[in-house]
Formats: structure tokens, sequence, C-alpha cells
């Protein structure tokens, strides 16, 4: 949900479909890691981070798409 909302926000402020995805994923993975990194017996990288970011591309990518863009500032 914290990806979502990040990268919604992200998306009002920059709009290209590249960077949105670059940042969906970037933020998949870091919260998947976090995920990740807690302390178990066995630690489970790959099976935690690899569905994060390819969700995170996905969300970066469909704010991009099917957001409504930011408001424009008077004058601009």
């Amino acid at each position: 949900m914290l990806v979502g909302l990040l990268s919604g926000w992200f998306a009002r402020r920059v709009q290209s479909t590249k960077w949105g995805i670059v940042v969906g994923s970037a933020l998949g993975l870091l919260f998947a890691f976090l995920v990740a990194a807690m302390p178990t017996e066995k630690h489970h990288y790959l099976e935690i981070m690899f569905p994060g970011f390819v969700v995170g591309a996905m969300v970066g990518f469909l704010t991009q798409r099917l957001g409504t863009p930011g408001r424009q500032a008077k004058g601009a």
C-alpha cells in the first residue's frame, strides 16, 4: 500500500512512464527487502524481493498511465 501511495505521489509530480516504473520498482524492492531481512531461521530474499520488484513496477506503470495529472500552477 505504501508503494502505491508513494508512486502516486511521484506520478503527480513527474509525468514519465519510465521513471514511474523505476521508482515503483525501487520502492517495491526496498519494502520487500525490509520484510525479507526480518530475523527468521531461513531468509528467502529471492522469493520475497522478486514479487516486490514486479508488483512495484506494475504499480509505477499504472500510476503513470491511469492516474490523473497534478494541477498546474496558474500562469504556467
